[in-house]
């Protein structure tokens, strides 16, 4: 098992405080094969939306942030 230094170790926990704070940031959107279903969402927000949305039998789901799906159109 590898040790890591005490730096290596400040590096994770700041790499992981910056994921967890984008993920918390309202700038996600659920999008489908049709079109966008949702954005401005927490990624939490977005997942629950998603298991909604595929319960209901909506194809194609995924979550990308609000910028990539700025590029979806309505098909």
């Amino acid at each position: 098992m590898e040790v890591k230094s005490q730096e290596e170790l400040e590096l994770s926990h700041d790499l992981a405080e910056t994921v967890k704070c984008e993920l918390d940031e309202p700038s996600w959107s659920v999008v489908s094969f049709d079109k966008c279903e949702a954005n401005g969402l927490t990624y939490a927000q977005a997942a629950v939306l998603m298991a909604e949305l595929d319960f209901h039998g909506v194809a194609g789901l995924c979550i990308v942030t609000d910028e990539a799906a700025a590029n979806v159109h309505p098909g």
